[in-house]
C-alpha cells in the first residue's frame, strides 16, 4: 500500500517497507503500475492527502477576510467571515462529516442563528432559527425533525407580551396565544384539531385560567363553557 506525501507529488511513501520512493528511482514504476489496477484506492490515497493538507493540524487558514478551520477529515469544520470594520458577520459550524451544524449571520442591527439536526449522508435538517435585533431577541423558530414545518414560532411584540404560534406536524395550528416575558399565558388563547376546527379558548393570567373557557364538539359548535372562580 502507498501514502501520499504531503507537499509534493514527485515520491510516494510505501508503507509495507516505509520507505520513500522517488519518481526516478525503478520502483516508482511499482506504484505508477499499482494506481492503475486500484484506481479507487488510489482516489481514496489522494483524498487522504488533500485531508490532512487542509487540516494543517488545525490551523487557520485565513483568507482576505474569512476564516477557515477543517476537521481530520478534510471537511471544514469552522468558517468565519468578517465585515471590513473587522466585526462577524457569518460564521457556519460544521459536524465531522461536513454536514452543517449551525449558521450565524449580522446584516446590520439583526443577527440570524440557525441550529441543524445531522441526518449523515441525507445532510442536515433545520433544527430552530432565532432573530435578534439589537440584543434582543424578536423571532424563534422550532422545526419538528427532519422537516421544514414549523412546530412553534415565538414573536415578541412589545416589552411585556410576545406572540405564541403551535403547530401540528402537518403545518395545521394547534394554538395561538400570547406569553408573558416569563413565557407565562396571559390574555385570550385558542386551540384547535388537526383538521383546523376550534376546540376551546381560554383566558389567563400569569400562567392561570380566569373568567370563562369555551368548549366546542368535533364540528367546532360550542357545547358548554366552565367558569374559573
Amino acid at each position: 500500500m502507498f501514502k501520499k506525501l504531503l507537499f509534493t507529488d514527485k515520491c510516494i511513501l510505501n508503507t509495507d517497507t516505509n520507505t520513500v520512493i522517488f519518481d526516478f528511482e525503478e520502483d516508482w514504476k511499482e506504484y505508477t503500475k499499482w494506481s492503475q489496477d486500484n484506481i479507487e484506492s488510489e482516489y481514496q490515497i489522494q483524498q487522504d492527502k488533500q485531508a490532512e493538507l487542509s487540516w494543517n493540524q488545525g490551523a487557520v487558514h485565513k483568507r482576505g477576510s474569512e476564516d477557515r478551520i477543517f476537521h481530520k477529515s478534510g471537511h471544514i469544520f469552522d468558517y468565519k467571515k468578517y465585515s471590513i470594520g473587522g466585526s462577524l458577520i457569518i460564521h457556519n459550524k460544521y459536524f465531522y462529516n461536513g454536514n452543517v451544524m449551525s449558521t450565524y449571520r449580522k446584516r446590520g442591527y439583526l443577527e440570524i442563528k440557525e441550529t441543524y439536526i445531522d441526518n449523515g449522508s441525507k445532510g442536515s435538517s433545520i433544527n430552530s432559527k432565532v432573530f435578534t435585533n439589537n440584543g434582543t431577541e424578536r423571532k424563534s423558530i422550532k422545526y419538528y425533525p427532519n422537516s421544514n414545518i414549523v412546530q412553534t414560532l415565538i414573536k415578541r411584540l412589545s416589552i411585556e407580551f410576545q406572540i405564541f404560534h403551535d403547530y401540528y406536524d402537518n403545518g395545521v395550528l394547534r394554538a395561538q396565544g400570547m406569553l408573558n416575558m416569563q413565557n407565562k399565558m396571559t390574555g385570550n388563547w385558542s386551540f384547535y384539531s388537526r383538521d383546523k376546527i376550534i376546540e376551546s379558548t381560554h383566558t389567563f393570567e400569569k400562567g392561570k385560567l380566569i373568567e370563562k373557557s369555551y368548549l366546542y364538539n368535533q364540528l367546532g359548535e360550542f357545547t358548554k363553557s366552565v367558569y374559573h372562580g
